[in-house]
């Protein structure tokens, strides 16, 4: 219950107006699988961010969260 509350909070808060209907395995396929891929080099487990993605979804999202104001 707590992950569908996050998602729907996400949606509604942080992503494009496209994604505001959309089920969570759309949400994986089509957002989260996209921003990186993880790789194995030199015995470390990295995480490499594709700097598109991130600017187009995952900037857009954060600067909307971050203009969100706190509550009182």
């Amino acid at each position: 219950m707590i992950t569908h509350n996050l998602l729907q909070l996400f949606k509604a808060l942080a992503l494009p107006p496209e994604y505001a209907t959309a089920r969570p395995k759309r949400l994986r396929f089509a957002v989260f699988t996209h921003f990186g891929r993880v790789v194995r080099h030199a015995g470390q487990l990295l995480m490499r961010l594709a700097g598109r993605a991130w600017r187009g979804v995952i900037g857009q999202a954060e600067q909307r969260v971050l203009a969100l104001s706190p509550p009182d």
